[in-house]
């Protein structure tokens, strides 16, 4: 079975290769180098902490240090509400597990259960909170770093105590 799933993964990988580099036009593989200008969106690709960014949108642009300081809050309540989603999560699937009807259950009963089915949209959401603050991360400012690892930090101090 793995050397099935090795052969499969190789005849993927050369496909792509063979696509990428046999059919697609030179002229297409050209690199666009975005600067930052008054009327277009700013795009350092390293680390700055000019207050000029952009911020997961084209449209959404910050201009000063007012702006900025705004855009850090929003961010760390963010990271906050990520972790009180992580702790949300935890206490429902404790309160899950103390229920004896769920041993007692099949897969497929338990799978389609309505509790599931919650526990599986609220893992969604945590996914997209998640990956929506590495791309903030990921405009290279400190200042939004600094918001979301502060943000998720005091999301933890708050909520990340699960001893009991």
């Amino acid at each position: 079975m793995y050397t099935l799933f090795l052969i499969l993964t190789q005849i993927c990988i050369y496909k792509i290769f063979y696509f990428w580099f046999f059919f697609l036009p030179l002229t297409q593989l050209s690199l666009v180098t975005v600067t930052p200008s008054m009327s277009g969106p700013f795009m350092h690709m390293w680390f700055h902490t000019q207050p000029q960014d952009t911020v997961l949108f084209k449209t959404w642009n910050v201009t000063d240090a007012g702006t900025m300081a705004w855009v850090c809050a929003i961010i760390v309540v963010t990271g906050i509400m990520l972790e009180a989603m992580k702790f949300g999560r935890w206490k429902i699937e404790k309160w899950q597990k103390q229920r004896e009807e769920v041993l007692t259950r099949s897969y497929f009963t338990r799978l389609f259960s309505p509790i599931h089915v919650a526990q599986s949209i609220l893992f969604m959401i945590q996914l997209c909170f998640s990956y929506v603050l590495m791309l903030i991360f990921m405009t290279f400012s400190v200042w939004l770093g600094l918001a979301v690892v502060v943000g998720l930090g005091i999301g933890y101090l708050i909520f990340g105590s699960r001893m009991e």
